[in-house]
């Protein structure tokens, strides 16, 4: 929703916070989008490698989650930041 508004510095809140319960619940599956949600924030504020690194650990926690409709979203995105750093994409 704060994406939507470009509140960034509240849906980065949001994130974290979500992140924070997630990691205590073991939600594998919450913890990816929370990842997701704040690579997207980095995107918007041109924080390419912070971006990056969000939408790797995202992948990862996908992939533990069995989530491939989020497996190829957070691919997208990092093939996004990946082109815009100048660096090759990954599969």
């Amino acid at each position: 929703m704060y994406l939507d508004l470009s509140r960034l510095d509240e849906a980065e809140a949001s994130y974290r916070e979500a992140l924070k319960f997630h990691k205590t619940a073991n939600d594998v599956l919450g913890q990816g989008t929370d990842l997701h949600g704040l690579g997207e924030v980095h995107m918007q504020r041109s924080q390419l490698e912070d971006a990056r690194s969000m939408f790797e650990k995202a992948l990862v926690m996908h992939k533990k989650a069995h989530a491939p409709g989020w497996q190829d979203l957070d691919q997208e995105q990092l093939n996004i930041v990946l082109s815009k750093l100048g660096k090759t994409t990954q599969k």
